[in-house]
């Protein structure tokens, strides 16, 4: 518990950042804003969640951080051991936008002004599919012809010998991503290991904010639930910025989606590991739900119409495990688990799902199957968590 007297140097710290230091840099005291920053360190001085419809202008990205500073620092009087502030987003120009602008700026005001003696560090979170498993590259690069290969293609493969996160290399084929990046289960035990290093490096006391989007934070919340090894460090608080998009997300990360491409996915590693009747059977078997699936959704048809489509394929994917799933390396067996599943899980008419159809990214159908009551499954994953939660968002509130 913070004592009385540590609350109010904490807010006055506000004060003093968003009317003194913050001006002297060039930006305007807005009264909503440091009212906002102060609701929102209240919540994290007392445990509690906090929702804030912030509209546009107010600036609630620094009045969270400034607030999420001060509470780190009011904790670090208190002699509470460090733990970081997670920040969940949904999208990646705003993480970017948070570590790369609004950090810098503020640590720079809070060195200049001596209110801290370090920088303060943020540190953007992804799934392990982000990332280059050094292991998996070396295979994939002696496996490769890079020759007869397209020459940038060959060039991104290349080139994940310096970089570890596969989203900073152009042209990097989804083929290659998909045969170099971590696997689910990550047991190289290499002392050298990028990856794992990096891993050690983002769970130190380096970083005050860790950044991740909606998917992430529900991951890690979903596997501390279930008793699984946590994704992510144990927190302070956690910030969800652009909070209308985490019922989407819940709703997928509850559920179950299928798109074309993970079936298409799944024909082309097939026949590149030369099952080529398993890849055929499956494409010919396929073929029909691949066309309905390839048009945008559309609110006249009915779920039915997909489902009966999906018979041939559940079979013929059923006799592919049984034929060959033993054979087929790890990573194209949980694919060819995962589709399967996927697949039977949709023709089932279980009570507990609601079925629809959604948009893919690029414009064709979705096929989802999420949990009916998604408000009781949040509470017990996510709001449930001994932390203090800001939800904040620029439409959050309708009228009035």
């Amino acid at each position: 518990m913070i004592s009385y007297h540590n609350r109010q140097i904490t807010h006055d710290e506000i004060d003093h950042i968003f009317k003194d230091l913050f001006p002297s840099h060039g930006m305007t005291a807005r009264p909503s804003q440091i009212e906002l920053s102060h609701k929102m360190l209240e919540a994290m001085l007392h445990n509690k969640i906090a929702l804030s419809d912030a509209g546009t202008g107010i600036g609630k990205t620094y009045a969270y951080l400034v607030a999420g500073v001060s509470f780190s620092r009011a904790l670090n009087r208190e002699g509470v051991p460090f733990h970081p502030i997670l920040v969940s987003t949904s999208s990646i120009a705003l993480q970017t936008a948070v570590k790369e602008e609004y950090i810098p700026f503020l640590s720079s005001v809070l060195m200049e002004n001596k209110l801290i003696q370090a920088p303060i560090r943020a540190v953007i979170r992804k799934g392990k599919s982000h990332y280059v498993c050094d292991e998996r590259l070396l295979r994939r690069l002696r496996q490769v012809d890079l020759e007869r290969k397209n020459p940038q293609a060959a060039h991104a493969l290349l080139s994940l010998r310096d970089h570890l996160d596969t989203d900073q290399v152009p042209n990097l084929s989804q083929y290659d991503r998909n045969r170099v990046c971590v696997p689910p289960v990550c047991d190289c035990r290499r002392d050298s290991c990028r990856y794992l290093c990096y891993m050690d490096a983002c769970s130190s006391d380096r970083y005050l904010f860790q950044i991740c989007n909606h998917n992430l934070l529900l991951a890690d919340a979903i596997h501390r639930g279930s008793g699984h090894k946590p994704i992510l460090p144990d927190t302070c608080a956690l910030v969800v910025d652009e909070a209308h998009k985490l019922p989407e997300t819940a709703r997928q990360m509850f559920g179950i989606t299928l798109a074309s491409k993970d079936i298409r996915t799944l024909i082309r590693t097939l026949r590149a590991e030369r099952y080529l009747l398993a890849s055929e059977s499956l494409a010919e078997m396929a073929a029909a739900l691949l066309d309905l699936m390839s048009m945008p959704p559309d609110d006249d048809r009915p779920f039915s119409d997909y489902v009966r489509h999906m018979i041939g394929p559940a079979r013929t994917l059923a006799t592919i495990q049984k034929q060959i799933g033993g054979v087929l390396t790890p990573t194209t067996r949980k694919e060819l688990d995962r589709v399967s599943s996927t697949i039977h899980l949709l023709l089932e008419e279980r009570a507990d799902l609601v079925f629809y159809t959604a948009m893919d990214d690029d414009g064709s159908t979705l096929l989802c199957a999420s949990i009916s009551d998604l408000t009781s499954q949040l509470h017990a994953t996510l709001w449930s968590q001994n932390q203090p939660i800001l939800l904040t968002s620029g439409t959050l509130a309708i009228g009035k």
